[in-house]
């Protein structure tokens, strides 16, 4: 299962399928709770650290462990894990630097390696992820990349059925905007693509369903101007590519308890 977000309220299940729901409170500090057993709670406990608004993002990494990203004071992201696969204890905050304009988004790649995304202070997208180390067991982490844009919504990423980390966010013009890796045989390996403007006019930031369609494509629900719900997906075609297809009305008018808005996440 993958960790899922509605509104404030971020949670995930264990490697043993328990749930585990993680907040951010009133005095800024995370809290989490979990399930003991099929019909009984933990109490709400403190992670500790103080941590801006737009909430954690929280992701099981290869071994089964949860691992918790948020946004410190200093504007840096920070990162603490369980110590074991369906712990009650983690470790202490360590902080992969940077200063950021949002709260973190995560995800574990095709290749068992942590990525994470935030939005930087010029409102580009930054990128950092792990990779292999040679003299140790534990991955390291790289610094901080640059995926350009121009953003003004808290991105939303997403791996396709190949694999491949797709990225969305809102744009300055409102509009839905994505990024994504391609893979190329000669030589083997996987660039990004440049950022390509899917339209539409956004009042939130993407939502993108954290597996695939049934036919393996990938879906994106937005909330416009007119405060419905639409989505966009991607088609095969004759030429065997998979372009996003043209948003279609969703959920029709309704209020904006279902989706939290990305906007606030970003100061």
């Amino acid at each position: 299962m993958t960790c899922q977000r509605i509104d404030a309220v971020l949670f995930s299940s264990n490697e043993d399928e328990r749930l585990e729901i993680f907040v951010l409170g009133h005095d800024n500090q995370i809290y989490h709770k979990y399930q003991l057993n099929s019909e009984e709670w933990s109490n709400w406990a403190s992670l500790g650290g103080v941590y801006l608004r737009g909430g954690p993002s929280v992701v099981k990494a290869a071994d089964g462990r949860l691992v918790l990203f948020a946004r410190g004071v200093d504007r840096a992201i920070w990162y603490k894990a369980q110590t074991s696969p369906n712990s009650a204890t983690w470790t202490s905050w360590q902080s992969l630097g940077g200063r950021f304009a949002s709260s973190p988004v995560a995800l574990l790649s095709a290749e068992n390696f942590l990525h994470v995304f935030a939005v930087a202070q010029d409102r580009t997208l930054l990128h950092k992820f792990q990779f292999d180390n040679i003299t140790s067991a534990q991955p390291d982490w790289s610094t901080w990349q640059s995926l350009g844009g121009s953003l003004t919504s808290l991105p939303s990423a997403v791996l396709d059925s190949e694999g491949l980390v797709h990225v969305f966010a809102g744009g300055p013009d409102r509009a839905l905007w994505h990024k994504g890796q391609v893979g190329e045989n000669q030589p083997r390996s996987v660039r990004w693509a440049d950022w390509k403007s899917l339209g539409g006019v956004l009042s939130s930031g993407p939502r993108v369903p954290g597996i695939t369609n049934s036919v393996g494509l990938l879906e994106v629900v937005v909330r416009a101007s007119d405060k419905a719900y639409w989505q966009k997906f991607q088609v095969p075609n004759h030429l065997g590519f998979v372009p996003i297809a043209l948003i279609i009305e969703f959920l029709g008018l309704i209020g904006n308890a279902l989706v939290e808005s990305s906007r606030l996440a970003l100061l």
